[in-house]
């Protein structure tokens, strides 16, 4: 059964794909889920707000229920569809996040603190620290 996706209109050109669309449409197209479109004239306020009480689209029909905010219902069709996953592998995102958090909390402490010999030194221990940490990883990877 074919998924029901309500999305925007283009500006003066009703019978067009509009912006804000892609990520839910991607990942429909991506995942080849069969969904049903419905062009949403933002104008014609009745027809939107009867999907969405907030009159907010993209939105998706799950189960007899209109769900907004492609948040969530990209998670849905994740969960729904689990064939061709698209989310990253968890240990792949904990190490993006890892590394993140880490050079983000480097530059802060580079950024910190004023030049002089000393920090200068101390900056340096850190961004040796920190590159032998990158190659170390990429290295796992």
């Amino acid at each position: 059964m074919a998924l029901e996706v309500a999305v925007k209109a283009a500006f003066g050109a009703p019978h067009l794909l509009g912006d804000c669309t892609q990520r839910v449409l991607l990942t429909l197209e991506e995942k080849k889920v069969p969904y049903k479109l419905h062009l949403i004239n933002l104008s014609d306020k009745p027809s939107r707000l009867r999907m969405n009480p907030e009159g907010k689209v993209p939105v998706v029909k799950f189960d007899d229920k209109w769900v907004a905010n492609s948040d969530v219902i990209v998670g849905i069709i994740e969960e729904k569809y689990p064939e061709r996953p698209l989310k990253t592998c968890f240990y792949h995102e904990q190490v993006y996040i890892f590394i993140k958090n880490n050079l983000r909390n480097t530059w802060k402490c580079f950024s910190k603190f004023s030049i002089t010999q000393k920090h200068a030194q101390v900056k340096k221990f850190r961004f040796f620290h920190l590159s032998h940490f990158c190659k170390n990883i990429f290295l796992i990877l």
